[in-house]
């Protein structure tokens, strides 16, 4: 018989940009996904030189 196994998610950051001018896709993956690996779905980014977070209009906060 085959064995359902549950998926934990996680909210995560995945890193791109250059090296000195970073910025970050906000991400759900399950949680045995590596940082930049496989991901479910893009929610946002966030942009640490500017200090916004736009989220699509799905994520309510």
């Amino acid at each position: 018989m085959c064995e359902r196994r549950k998926m934990v998610m996680k909210i995560r950051l995945s890193k791109f940009g250059c090296e000195n001018k970073p910025f970050y896709r906000v991400m759900a993956a399950n949680s045995r996904s590596p940082r930049d690996g496989k991901h479910l779905e893009v929610l946002g980014y966030y942009n640490p030189l500017s200090g916004l977070l736009p989220l699509s209009p799905l994520i309510n906060l």
